[in-house]
């Protein structure tokens, strides 16, 4: 069995379109490899009810499970990994989209392995754009150091279909208070133990990165990061030198007001941090 989850926070514009999409990679699935999908919603806003479609499930089992209070994302995340009943997890935003395929691609893809990555779309203001223009682009998902010295890797969760059994504890025992770098966090507690994500190189998920999205916002990406840097120090997770890569990332970022455009301070202050930053985008 297959456990979809999705942290719900006032989000029923979105089930008319998500609970079909997730159906249809249901009946795939099963038609394909046997295997049956359940689909676990974190409702995180409880004052506002989960409104299922009256049809579109038939080939979905379909579990609602609201928290007594507002947690946040990561221990939304964390409460629907616990309740999961499917040894493999794939953890999908309300506003992402999937291909009719994703989970039958992603699920022969992972074969033996603890975390499979797949490509797909950003879609941002105005345009849209491939996440990796290639495989060589899409092989640096495996390169811990472009996460602390450039950029998160992987753009969200939902491109990728993960072992339960396989998730890093501590990941699920200290979470994160604030949202935005829970997942950074996960993936660089993966890479630190030596595990190496499976690449599927088929374009299967789109991830909606406009408006409001918390990925848009340098600021608030970093004072997560810098709460991440915390845990990971507070509770021995992370070599020292790991961490203090990631904070001279976000002091690069704030010599830069925020902004993606370096100045000539950070030009002077952070060489290290420019040099990986160009080597991840021209790469």
């Amino acid at each position: 069995m297959i456990t979809v989850i999705t942290t719900f926070y006032q989000g029923n514009a979105y089930m008319p379109k998500l609970i079909p999409m997730l159906d249809a990679n249901a009946k795939l699935l099963l038609a394909q490899t046997g295997e049956r999908v359940e689909y676990l919603l974190i409702n995180d806003s409880p004052w506002d009810p989960i409104r299922l479609p009256e049809t579109g499930m038939e080939n979905l089992t379909v579990r609602i499970l609201d928290n007594a209070e507002n947690q946040g994302i990561h221990r939304s995340r964390i409460r629907g990994i616990r309740e999961a009943r499917g040894e493999l997890l794939a953890v999908l935003d309300q506003d992402d989209e999937i291909a009719e395929d994703f989970l039958v691609s992603q699920y022969r893809a992972l074969s033996t392995g603890d975390v499979v990555i797949c490509n797909g779309y950003k879609e941002l203001d105005g345009y849209t754009k491939r996440i990796y223009k290639d495989r060589l682009k899409m092989s640096l998902v495996n390169r811990k150091v472009i996460y602390l010295k450039a950029a998160n890797q992987i753009v969200s969760p939902g491109q990728a279909l993960l072992r339960k059994s396989a998730i890093p504890q501590a990941w699920l025992d200290y979470p994160m208070a604030s949202n935005g770098s829970d997942d950074l966090y996960l993936w660089l507690l993966y890479l630190n133990r030596g595990t190496k994500f499976v690449i599927n190189p088929q374009k299967l998920y789109t991830h909606k990165q406009v408006g409001d999205n918390l990925s848009n916002s340098l600021e608030a990406m970093c004072r997560s990061d810098e709460e991440m840097c915390r845990l990971l120090r507070d509770k021995g997770l992370l070599p020292e030198q790991d961490i203090r890569k990631r904070e001279r990332m976000c002091a690069f970022l704030a010599t830069n007001g925020y902004r993606n455009r370096p100045t000539l301070l950070s030009l002077l202050k952070y060489p290290d941090i420019l040099f990986w930053k160009a080597f991840a985008y021209f790469c």
